[in-house]
């Protein structure tokens, strides 16, 4: 049970992040975490430490997330991150606002693979074999879907419209 305490203390944050990130919806995302630490408090005996812990709550939180977002059919625009930053000028926040609405927009739009890997990546800091481990597929295929994934992004954000600018210009 400290055990289990210690695991949610260290990790219970970023799987919450995580979550939301990939399903767009607080509730769903604390419900996500709830059930990751339920799942290891009854399977705890059953880990083989094939994989690092890290890696094992962030598959079985991924994997519970996608039959969330499964179930839904509908993914809607959420906050990628914990938010809250301070913006000295109105004029640089409302700046930062669109950006991180764009960002936002561009990773919903990639196919899950693409932002699964995305998401664990950059905005979580988990190397190449880590995420291999926790969506179960080789580090070639990590490297290869984070490299499309880059590129789209870059397309999605380089051609995107802005605000400022009426129709699309692409």
């Amino acid at each position: 049970m400290e055990a289990v305490a210690l695991l949610v203390r260290r990790h219970q944050r970023r799987l919450y992040l995580t979550a939301l990130q990939v399903t767009g919806d607080p509730a769903a995302a604390a419900d996500i975490v709830h059930e990751v630490f339920l799942r290891v408090w009854r399977g705890a005996a059953g880990y083989r430490g094939e994989a690092s812990v890290r890696s094992w709550l962030y598959r079985i939180a991924l994997n519970l997330a996608r039959d969330a977002v499964r179930r839904r059919r509908e993914i809607p625009v959420e906050d990628l991150g914990p938010g809250g930053a301070v913006w000295p000028d109105p004029e640089e926040a409302a700046e930062g606002r669109e950006l991180r609405e764009r960002v936002r927009r561009a990773v919903r739009a990639l196919p899950p693979p693409y932002r699964a890997v995305v998401v664990l990546r950059e905005f979580h800091d988990l190397s190449y074999e880590e995420i291999a481990r926790a969506l179960q597929i080789p580090v070639g295929t990590v490297r290869s879907r984070l490299h499309h994934a880059r590129a789209l992004l870059r397309e999605a954000l380089g051609s995107e419209p802005r605000s400022d600018r009426g129709g699309d210009d692409r």
